[in-house]
């Protein structure tokens, strides 16, 4: 799979990659994936870059896309005191080629569906980080290739059931660090 982003020294020209027929179809989506992303990259940066230095608490990415690094970057150059982040990502967006370091130390409530396995490691050290604040952990983990013929339909009132989901946590992290003895940070 290819990666997604493009590194912020290429910046081709977005209408001539539109128009550039000699490459094959699969080749050219990808191309117009990898376009999409670095533009959508760009426009957030310039968002983040008309707020002012401190002004945001919370952040919330419900796109379901890929979150380049720069832009985790540029939001925590101005919003170092973030209190809340809250992630739709898409589980399959990274590849190692594109590591996203969460670097926010006063997170009190932290939220991320869909999580890729690559990113789990940064997952892990935001969690480290802040253990000792944190007060809502939400996370959503989804197994990367659930197709349609994941969906069961078998149910008799229409409803579906993915079997390609691993599981959901939605716990409050306080109470459960006090009340269970097993758990020791």
């Amino acid at each position: 799979m290819p990666c997604f982003h493009r590194q912020p020294h290429d910046e081709p020209d977005f209408v001539a990659n539109l128009v550039d027929l000699s490459v094959s179809p699969q080749d050219g989506a990808n191309q117009l994936l990898v376009d999409y992303m670095y533009h959508l990259s760009r426009m957030a940066r310039s968002v983040i870059e008309l707020i002012p230095t401190g002004q945001l608490h919370g952040l919330s990415w419900d796109l379901a896309t890929c979150i380049h690094g720069s832009v985790v970057d540029a939001l925590f150059a101005k919003q170092q005191h973030l209190r809340s982040l809250r992630l739709t990502t898409d589980v399959e967006c990274c590849t190692p080629c594109e590591q996203v370091s969460i670097p926010f130390r006063h997170l009190t409530c932290i939220s991320w569906h869909g999580p890729s396995t690559v990113l789990l490691g940064s997952l892990q050290e935001s969690l480290d980080v802040n253990q000792e604040q944190l007060m809502e952990l939400e996370i959503d983990l989804v197994w990367p290739r659930v197709t349609r013929d994941d969906v069961d339909s078998d149910f008799d009132d229409g409803s579906y059931h993915c079997s390609g989901i691993m599981g959901f946590w939605h716990i409050p992290v306080s109470s459960c660090l006090d009340h269970n003895p097993w758990f020791h940070p």
